[in-house]
């Protein structure tokens, strides 16, 4: 899947089986819900993160076809 939301206010059981299920590469996430969230292998992405303000705001230049995966 490209998108797979998970609310925080689900039961741990929920969340560990999506999570589990649908084997993302990423998770994007708030430190704020980080106690929420079931423990796994899948890389946390903070969005939060002061980190991130060092990244570029610009669109990626990524050369996209019509069997890509899209989000709208």
């Amino acid at each position: 899947a490209g998108y797979v939301p998970l609310d925080p206010a689900y039961p741990l059981e929920r969340l560990s089986y999506v999570l589990g299920d649908s084997t993302p590469v990423a998770l994007l996430s708030q430190r704020s819900v980080q106690q929420a969230l079931p423990d796994s292998d899948v890389p946390l992405i903070y969005l939060d993160d002061a980190d991130l303000l060092d990244e570029s705001v610009s669109n990626p230049m990524v050369s996209v076809q019509p069997s890509d995966l899209a989000y709208v």
